[in-house]
């Protein structure tokens, strides 16, 4: 927040918690977010979890929802300008799930003259 100037934009597009290889930590994922665990979608040694993911990812991982991101984006000063879902255009099948494969969100920065 503080290396932007007033109305200086941030983009952020990540995969979100509807790729199919996601499916086994589903369940965890529903239990942590009822629990209010301020990041539910971190998956710690996911290759401990799901092998075949050890090759594609980072040990650890974090999948993230359009509310996680408002949210979070929100608390630290952010002014959402967009957010939402979108698919992965050129994908296997085995990944796609409902063409919400990807989270988005653009936001500034307010000017602290008029706050938007």
């Amino acid at each position: 927040f503080e290396a932007l100037e007033a109305k200086g934009k941030i983009f952020i597009t990540t995969l979100s918690n509807k790729v199919r290889f996601f499916d086994f930590f589903q369940k965890e994922f529903l239990e942590n977010n009822k629990n209010k665990k301020k990041w539910p979608g971190y998956i710690p040694n996911i290759g401990e979890k799901a092998p075949e993911l050890k090759a594609l990812l980072t040990n650890n991982f974090h999948f993230m929802t359009r509310k996680i991101l408002v949210e979070n984006l929100e608390k630290h000063g952010f002014k959402i300008d967009f957010s939402g879902y979108f698919p992965f255009k050129k994908t296997s099948y085995k990944l796609a799930t409902e063409g919400k494969e990807l989270v988005g969100i653009i936001a500034h920065k307010p000017s602290f003259n008029n706050l938007s």
